[in-house]
């Protein structure tokens, strides 16, 4: 079989936001943000807190890797939600990045 060649991951943030939109809210893009959410329910609240020295020790018996790994699941949560959000022009000013 012939490889397939990779997508063009060259794209701005503007467009990336513009996708998000797209992709998901549709009814079938709301369901997969949601089962999301519901996967990843740890995701309404920092992981790691300065006012208590980093770590939320009110997950008790968690490792600090798996705390870690929970925020950056977060993390990445937080980021959908803001691409969905957005204005795309307002990343139009700070363009340049490559993804």
């Amino acid at each position: 079989m012939p490889k397939e060649t990779p997508p063009d991951l060259t794209f701005t943030r503007a467009e990336a936001s513009v996708a998000h939109k797209i992709a998901l809210t549709t009814p079938e893009g709301q369901m997969v943000v949601a089962y999301l959410m519901h996967k990843f329910s740890h995701t309404r609240a920092p992981m790691f807190t300065p006012s208590r020295g980093g770590i939320d020790m009110n997950i008790t018996g968690t490792r600090t890797e798996d705390l870690i790994f929970a925020e950056g699941q977060r993390s990445v949560l937080i980021e959908i939600g803001i691409m969905m959000d957005a204005d795309p022009v307002q990343f139009e000013q700070h363009e340049t990045t490559e993804m």
